[in-house]
């Protein structure tokens, strides 16, 4: 795939992967979620749609911690 070969796009993945990983850890050991499998099924979810701004969301992530919506 032509996103693999380019440097701005394999940019854009690494910080979203980060940024989902961060985010579940983050939410998971706030004790936001129980489980961590929990923790990192919404944060990718939500940490993707907000980041692609696609207006999509399952949670309401103006009542996480307040380092995570700015994650």
């Amino acid at each position: 795939m032509a996103y693999f070969r380019d440097a701005e796009a394999k940019a854009i993945f690494g910080v979203l992967l980060a940024s989902c990983i961060g985010v579940s850890l983050f939410l998971f050991e706030k004790g936001t979620y129980a489980d961590y499998p929990t923790a990192l099924r919404e944060a990718l979810f939500n940490v993707v749609s907000i980041a692609t701004d696609s207006g999509l969301h399952t949670q309401d992530y103006s009542r996480w911690p307040i380092f995570a919506p700015c994650g």
